[in-house]
């Protein structure tokens, strides 16, 4: 699958991170799509990086956990004020950073490989997302091309009810 389309349904994911944390969130809204939209990517330094052949333990949710507490601990040990940068690197950071590496692994679980969501617990065993039609392809640009339509929509309605937000608040 391509990277715009990983960033795209990371985007789309991005949504759960805002229904969880509603509107006490004290992460900038630009700021969470970007978290999401960087670690949507990160599960793929197995085969860029690693130069490991098919899908890893980066693939799986034992990794996004693994992400979540590196990035959420320390925060905490050392704890804050609640101040913006504490939220950037902590609770709030955390979470979209995690929801990125889980929607990688929902996107890769669509296409005809999957991917191995317990490894290292069950062995590489793959898992393909309940069937809900042919599987994605890489050269499968209609169905690309519509998540990544769907991601600018969020973008724009994310947006708009942040500055709604700033200007009635």
């Amino acid at each position: 699958m391509e990277a715009k389309t990983h960033i795209a349904i990371a985007i789309i994911f991005s949504i759960f991170g805002f229904l969880v944390l509603g509107t006490d969130m004290k992460l900038r809204t630009l700021d969470a799509l970007l978290w999401i939209g960087i670690f949507s990517m990160v599960p793929n330094i197995d085969r860029r990086v690693l130069k490991l052949r098919g899908r890893s333990f980066t693939h799986s949710l034992v990794f996004a956990l693994m992400v979540f507490a590196i990035l959420y601990i320390p925060s905490m040990l050392i704890g804050g004020n609640g101040g913006y940068a504490y939220n950037f690197i902590g609770l709030e950071g955390a979470l979209f950073a995690s929801l990125g590496i889980v929607s990688h692994i929902f996107a890769d679980s669509l296409t005809s490989s999957g991917v191995p969501v317990l490894y290292p617990i069950y062995g590489r065993k793959h898992f393909h997302f309940p069937y809900i039609g042919p599987r994605l392809r890489l050269e499968d640009n209609f169905k690309s091309d519509r998540i990544q339509i769907a991601a600018v929509i969020v973008v724009i309605l994310l947006l708009i009810v942040d500055i709604l937000d700033y200007f009635v608040i």
